[in-house]
């Protein structure tokens, strides 16, 4: 399962003793090693206060005792790691109100007229299976909810990671796997149901079999928030025997769909400009690049595309990933996705522009060049309709953001006139910065021969 690495999250941690308590600090950590703690909120959920026999067990210490649990570590590590306290001082034993709790915020700007909401996980750390009824109903009555419980004995013990998407279950939750815990059992009760001295005896746990249950669930929001994809499922692990087994998502054959060799994906490489078939073709490199070799795809209609350099021969990766980027799904998907992004940003650069006396512009299209006389073959660049203008726009830094799909909301804050563009030439704002629909600077170089070949002649 993918997950976006760019998404608004919140986290929603049940129970802050044995596992909760171990795994709480490492949530903070992962939230500021992902460079976007700001975006990514932690509520830590548990209405017990800590006790002396805590110590022997639990993520305490003496200075803890007669205090709640989950108000001393998110105060501790959210402060540590700088990022907001949030927690709730009670037992969550309501399905409404857990289900309060787990809605994703909203989020997003006026301007684009659309609302973003955040990815939810909620982790169940407790140690009642009533408590994990509420999860899982909870996990049922939501559309999109990633639910990581941890549930262990005294060594030994499993984590289950459970996805829904779009009310779809992708993963099955812990109760779905274990059936048996949604079935009454008079003695489980949740804890404001029990009485202090059915508090005061627990059931027997290691402290192993806790920091193991830790390291797991830890794992999953690593893999999640850092790494951007999860591949495992569950989690059935054993203190004593100090052994961890995981059980991954296997992935789907695709049934008659055969392997494509390197001149089936060079052919495809070539429709894309617009030519049938390619063939292999490298010069060796001179000076500072002397020993490597420069590789390219050279078509049936004559042009010839660069897709690496190296020392051995790496034709065959070299193709596999331009593949990648330049087969027809792939480049009407960039076209598609780039041409919505700028559309929601133009107002903010019609609004600069207006306060500046100069014309608004219109997205038409985002087109890629086809063709290496000017150097710029497989590069996007977008057609603007600017007064009665219609123009090609082109720019190393929107070529990054089209080919890679990841734009800035915002234009840029402090407006300035793009490089090589005189000051009198400048009629339209694009990204936040001044050009000119005159200038040939930022056009495909195909246009700026078309371009000075025609002022040539005008002179």
């Amino acid at each position: 399962m993918k997950f976006s690495q760019d998404a608004h999250v919140k986290i929603v941690l049940i129970g802050a003793g044995g596992t909760g308590g171990y795994t709480i600090p490492h949530l903070y950590r992962i939230a500021f090693a992902s460079g976007r703690k700001s975006s990514i909120r932690i509520i830590v959920c548990d209405g017990d206060i800590v006790e002396k026999k805590n110590l022997v067990r639990q993520n305490f210490i003496f200075n803890d005792i007669g205090r709640n649990k989950a108000q001393v570590l998110a105060e501790r590590y959210a402060g540590a790691f700088g990022m907001q306290v949030e927690y709730i001082p009670h037992y969550i034993e309501s399905v409404n109100e857990m289900l309060e709790i787990v809605k994703p915020d909203e989020y997003g700007n006026p301007l684009y007229e659309r609302v973003i909401k955040t990815k939810v996980i909620l982790i169940g750390a407790v140690d009642n299976n009533r408590s994990r009824q509420i999860c899982h109903e909870v996990f049922k009555a939501s559309a999109d909810l990633i639910y990581i419980d941890a549930g262990n004995g005294e060594s030994t013990g499993q984590v289950v990671c459970g996805v829904k998407q779009k009310g779809r279950v992708t993963y099955k939750p812990v109760c779905s796997l274990y059936p048996d815990m949604l079935e009454p059992d008079p003695e489980d009760k949740l804890p404001t149901e029990m009485s202090c001295a059915e508090r005061a005896v627990s059931a027997p746990q290691s402290v192993t079999a806790n920091l193991m249950a830790s390291t797991a669930i830890v794992s999953f929001m690593y893999n999640l928030l850092i790494c951007g994809e999860l591949k495992t499922r569950y989690v059935n692990f054993s203190a004593r025997q100090i052994n961890m087994r995981a059980t991954v998502v296997k992935p789907r054959k695709r049934k008659g769909i055969k392997k494509m060799t390197i001149q089936e994906k060079m052919n495809v490489i070539a429709s894309v400009f617009g030519a049938k078939t390619g063939i292999k073709t490298h010069r060796n490199c001179t000076g500072k690049w002397k020993g490597t070799k420069d590789y390219s795809i050279l078509f049936d209609n004559g042009e010839r595309f660069f897709i690496g350099n190296s020392i051995s021969d790496k034709f065959e990766q070299f193709v596999n990933e331009t593949y990648k980027m330049f087969n027809p799904q792939n480049v009407q998907e960039t076209k598609d996705y780039a041409l919505e992004q700028l559309r929601r940003r133009a107002p903010q650069d019609n609004a600069i522009a207006k306060k500046l006396g100069f014309a608004p512009y219109e997205v038409l299209s985002v087109e890629m060049i086809e063709n290496d006389k000017g150097g710029y073959m497989g590069w996007y660049y977008v057609r603007l309709k600017v007064g009665d203008e219609i123009i090609s726009h082109l720019e190393t830094g929107l070529e990054h953001e089209i080919r890679r799909k990841k734009f800035s909301e915002k234009v840029k804050s402090n407006y300035y006139i793009a490089c090589g563009v005189k000051d009198d030439e400048v009629n339209y704002v694009f990204s936040g910065v001044g050009f000119s629909t005159q200038s040939p600077i930022y056009k495909p170089r195909i246009e700026m021969l078309l371009y000075k070949a025609l002022y040539s002649e005008v002179a």
